[in-house]
């Protein structure tokens, strides 16, 4: 762990396999090993921006 967490990289394996892909997680690199995130909330976290969209499907009515 000491060793792992002085390598910056987007995933370090310690005493398992080289390739371990679930949904949820976060797989990608940093600084030279690659860019953003792919799986689970980290991949749509790192791909979109959070909006709020409202839609109106019946005209408003305003008093006077």
């Amino acid at each position: 762990m000491r060793v792992a967490r002085q390598i910056k990289s987007g995933i370090c394996h310690v005493n398992g396999p080289m390739v371990h892909d679930e949904p949820q997680m976060p797989f990608g690199g940093v600084n030279g090993s690659g860019y953003g995130r792919f799986g689970g909330k980290a991949g749509i976290d790192a791909f979109t921006e959070l909006r709020w969209i409202t839609i109106e499907t019946q005209p408003g009515h305003y008093p006077i």
